[in-house]
């Protein structure tokens, strides 16, 4: 396995912005210091810039954009925009988050990403959902638990007593990838929500990049084989499912919670 060096600028921003974000009126309520107050950084440029303070509505939304900029082996150099709105819904309502990202890196991938942890007018539902999509090249080493060590390949291109390293036993593959999970709580007791949900996944435009199944060099892939032998699709999937849940979350505050 590669070892993996992923640098993300945004997870400190994100950081910093949990830390220092919805603070403002709890830290000081709670803790009772007046001398050590939390207060975010669009507070601190408007007091640098000389603005008045911005009116905070007990309803008001709050919308953080950031830049995301990284690398690891299976994307490569990436690039994009992170986000995430936190809001209330009217009554006594604890904080909604909506997050999401959209990033593009140097192996032609495309990734969009958006989660939902919603709560409606008076917590009596909650809302929790993953939304994605991927234009996505990943390779594979083996497939199914009874694969060999090097998987198919292994067998195949050491008859001849090759000495191959692990790259040489990598198998790429195009696909595109497609996740539905969203899920829906009613609420049974104060933080503990009863409900059910459906999930579903479904790669597609499936390219197995290293098979030939032609009369010159053939040459069958994990994916190929694996699928066939189980009479799978070798070009899309998916899987679906209805779930119950039952939820416990008794924080204040889910952004940054006391």
């Amino acid at each position: 396995m590669k070892a993996a060096c992923t640098f993300i600028l945004s997870l400190v921003f994100f950081l910093f912005f949990i830390n220092a974000s919805y603070a403002q009126e709890e830290t000081s309520t709670s803790s009772g210091d007046s001398s050590c107050v939390q207060i975010d950084l669009a507070d601190l440029i408007r007091n640098a810039r000389e603005i008045p303070p911005k009116e905070k509505k007990e309803s008001s939304g709050s919308l953080l954009l950031l830049p995301i900029i990284g690398s690891n082996p299976a994307t490569g150099f990436m690039v994009g925009v992170g986000g995430q709105y936190a809001f209330k819904m009217p009554g006594l309502t604890l904080y909604s988050l909506v997050s999401g990202s959209a990033q593009i890196t140097t192996k032609g991938q495309l990734i969009f990403m958006l989660k939902n942890s919603v709560y409606s007018k008076n917590n009596r539902i909650f809302f929790s959902g993953d939304w994605r999509f991927l234009i996505y090249s990943q390779a594979t080493y083996g497939l199914g638990t009874n694969a060999p060590e090097g998987g198919i390949l292994d067998y195949q291109l050491n008859i001849g007593g090759l000495e191959l390293d692990q790259d040489s036993l990598a198998q790429p593959m195009n696909f595109n990838f497609a996740r539905l999970h969203q899920s829906v709580g009613f609420k049974v007791k104060e933080g503990i929500y009863l409900g059910f949900g459906y999930y579903f996944d479904s790669y597609f435009k499936i390219e197995d990049l290293r098979l030939n199944l032609g009369p010159e060099d053939t040459l069958i892939t994990s994916h190929y084989a694996y699928n066939t032998n189980y009479g799978f699709s070798t070009d899309k999937y998916y899987s679906s499912a209805i779930n119950v849940n039952i939820t416990i979350d008794k924080r204040d505050n889910m952004i940054n919670a006391h």
